[in-house]
């Protein structure tokens, strides 16, 4: 019925950012945020269809394109290779 699939999604998602969250307790630094995050969501392909990393620099507030997950690096609508946020 449409309660057991609402139940079943939603216990997906959570075990999604359970296993974000336990995944990324003891990383140090920024590249190891987005390793363990991107092999988490990787993993889950059906809860997160795709996600795109950025890197802030507040020096060029600009976001520069650090890693994709199911789509293309670059590919113009989805992911510029950056952000000029100014």
């Amino acid at each position: 019925t449409e309660d057991t699939t609402i139940r079943y999604l939603s216990e997906r998602r959570l075990r999604t950012l359970r296993d974000l969250s336990a995944n990324l307790t003891n990383v140090e630094s920024t590249k190891q945020v987005i390793d363990v995050a991107s092999a988490t969501i990787a993993q889950n392909i059906y809860e997160v269809p795709f996600c795109v990393f950025y890197l802030y620099s507040a020096k060029d507030r600009r976001l520069a394109l650090a890693r994709t997950i199911a789509i293309e690096e670059g590919m113009k609508n989805l992911s510029p290779m950056s952000i000029d946020l100014d």
